[in-house]
């Protein structure tokens, strides 16, 4: 459940996990429609006790053992950033049957594992040729790259818009290459755990036959008489869609309603902040929103701070030291210890920072940035600052914040 809050707060770019209310404000309002979790999966079948076999082969050699026969891909189907008609083609070849006992029958070692495009059950001499369906609409994007680890449609050279029913594991990240020729590869999948990672490239450490043709780069697993049949080959017993998507709703309540005038509604899909009181004083109060799937009745409380500030105008300075001074009364609160309303200290008073005994004086601006980013007394200010890009020249943001506090003029 925590995952599932943290990418609902990454899918909701305009709600915030700490919410500002200035002197002016009357309402604030908050999305809360029900957020769909997780992906629908193709899960590969590979053939019978594979993992077994493999576990018997390298034995120590693994990190783990292997208790699965399958490969789990989340499919990226969302309609916005994912690639629908992609997805859509590949599901279109799954429920056809066109993927039974399909052969991975290109390996290029620290490149790419293809299938896709023949299957060859125990019963015949020879693979065949599956039966594509008309090419589909390239849906290369830079926000789905071909990364190690992802999944990727085929196609012919000098033609984007050719991909059918190939597809090929990336197992290195092909980026670089993969993802500026021919209008882009488009990814459409990623393995879902590191043990499906780890049966790619298990996979991918299989033997390579050149038997001809399309054939030049063939996996294998085993020779009979030194020959390559159906049962020598890497292969997909079957693929299979499977449903792995959970919806979750979510409320929001007042966490300290007994001590605040901070009142919450619900009108249909949106939660309503308000309060009667005007603000006279910086304060801090807490929401707690919670999260429900809605299949097993599974919850997570999740705490809200709510800063109210004095001001009617935010700049965006003053809103790091409003996150720094949440964080510094955070840190007054032991575990265990009920948080309730408080009013926080004025700028010219000092709080206690009780990780490290002393007191904090809220005009040191240098100290206040390293609270906003989650840092604490004892490393320099240079130190705290390296690797966030967007602070760029910090000597001009320390000079702003020196008027942190000051209302800004109309």
């Amino acid at each position: 459940m925590h995952a599932i809050f943290s990418e609902w707060l990454i899918q909701n770019d305009n709600w915030k996990p700490i919410l500002h209310r200035s002197a002016s404000s009357q309402q604030h309002s908050v999305d809360l429609q029900t957020f769909e979790s997780g992906h629908r999966i193709a899960r590969f079948h590979l053939d019978d006790n594979l993992a077994a076999r493999i576990n018997a082969a390298l034995g120590e050699q693994l990190p783990s053992v292997l208790t699965q026969d399958w490969i789990d891909v989340s499919l990226l189907e969302d309609q916005l950033s994912g690639a629908p008609l992609t997805v859509a083609n590949f599901e279109r070849y799954v429920e056809e049957n066109k993927y039974t006992d399909v052969m991975l029958h290109r390996l290029v070692a620290g490149f790419v594992l293809q299938g896709g495009g023949f299957q060859w059950p125990d019963d015949q001499a020879s693979p065949s040729t599956i039966e594509s369906f008309a090419p589909i609409e390239n849906e290369f994007s830079s926000e789905r790259s071909n990364t190690r680890g992802t999944i990727a449609m085929a196609k012919i050279g000098n033609d984007p818009d050719s991909a059918t029913n190939q597809w090929f594991f990336n197992l290195a990240d092909n980026s670089s290459n993969l993802d500026n020729q021919n209008e882009g590869f488009t990814v459409f999948g990623k393995t879902k755990t590191e043990t499906d990672l780890l049966f790619v490239d298990i996979l991918a450490s299989s033997p390579i036959a050149n038997a001809g043709g399309v054939f030049s780069s063939l996996p294998y697993i085993s020779l009979t008489e030194n020959t390559i049949t159906a049962p020598d080959t890497v292969r997909f017993k079957s693929i299979e869609i499977i449903d792995e998507r959970r919806d979750i709703n979510f409320e929001l309540s007042v966490n300290n309603a007994n001590q605040t005038s901070l009142e919450t509604t619900q009108e249909n899909d949106r939660a309503l902040i308000s309060s009667q009181s005007i603000i006279e004083q910086t304060s801090l109060d807490w929401l707690t929103l919670r999260a429900t799937e809605q299949l097993s009745g599974q919850h997570l409380d999740q705490l809200i701070p709510v800063f109210n500030s004095i001001h009617d105008n935010l700049t965006g300075h003053q809103r790091l030291l409003d996150n720094a001074l949440i964080l510094s009364s955070y840190l007054k609160t032991t575990e265990g210890e009920q948080i309730n309303s408080m009013a926080l200290a004025s700028q010219t008073e000092s709080i206690v920072d009780v990780d490290q005994s002393k007191s904090i004086d809220l005009q040191d601006s240098e100290l206040m940035i390293r609270h906003a980013f989650g840092t604490f007394p004892g490393l320099s200010l240079q130190q705290n600052l390296s690797g966030v890009d967007e602070i760029g020249d910090s000597s001009d943001l320390l000079n702003s914040l020196n008027q942190l506090m000051t209302p800004a003029q109309p």
